[in-house]
């Protein structure tokens, strides 16, 4: 999966490409709310960090990163639903990093 994850970041570079990063949840409504009435031929990418740090939710079994990581999933699930270009990642912080870095060097 981590392969993956770095062909589909290199993909990113180009000169015809534009790249727009939005991170959530940070408002009500979630991201794949807003990507899925987008354009088809956009390609979506919903990371999962692992790392977080998480809290727990008075009354509740849940903790926030679980919330957290089951919206990315079903954004991710709701753009595909809709024909849209959407994959899903997980993986650490540390290690998009260091892919970056190996591209750019």
């Amino acid at each position: 999966m981590k392969e993956k994850l770095v062909d589909q970041i290199k993909s990113f570079y180009g000169k015809d490409k534009k790249v727009i990063i939005f991170f959530g949840p940070s408002y009500l409504h979630s991201t794949g709310q807003l990507l899925k009435g987008s354009f088809k031929n956009i390609k979506n990418y919903v990371i999962y960090l692992h790392g977080n740090e998480d809290l727990n939710i008075p009354n509740s079994l849940y903790t926030l990163n679980t919330f957290v990581k089951n919206q990315g999933y079903s954004d991710h699930l709701e753009m595909k639903k809709n024909k849209r270009n959407s994959f899903y990642f997980e993986t650490t912080y540390d290690e998009i990093i260091k892919k970056l870095k190996v591209k750019n060097d």
